[in-house]
């Protein structure tokens, strides 16, 4: 046997729950880097907006378990951390 503690926020405090199976899930760390060509708002059509393409990537990563995971599994995909950055030539 293995027994595992989590903290749940919501369950009373002083609770203890116990299911059979996985209960909780293990972390992986991924870094994306996009890259694209930046430009003016007034002129949108003369740029590769990275900003809008990594704006899309989260929204499809957000789907890779509704689509692709059968909802007997558990299963999750967070995008935790989204930073733009605009680099000084």
């Amino acid at each position: 046997m293995i027994y595992g503690a989590h903290v749940m926020a919501g369950e009373p405090f002083g609770t203890v729950g116990v299911r059979p199976g996985y209960t909780s899930s293990a972390q992986d760390d991924f870094e994306i880097e996009v890259l694209g060509k930046g430009g003016h708002g007034s002129a949108p059509h003369t740029t590769v907006d990275p900003l809008v393409t990594a704006s899309q990537l989260v929204v499809n990563l957000q789907q890779i378990v509704s689509r692709r995971v059968s909802p007997q599994q558990a299963a999750a995909v967070t995008v935790g951390s989204f930073h733009s950055v605009v680099p000084i030539t």
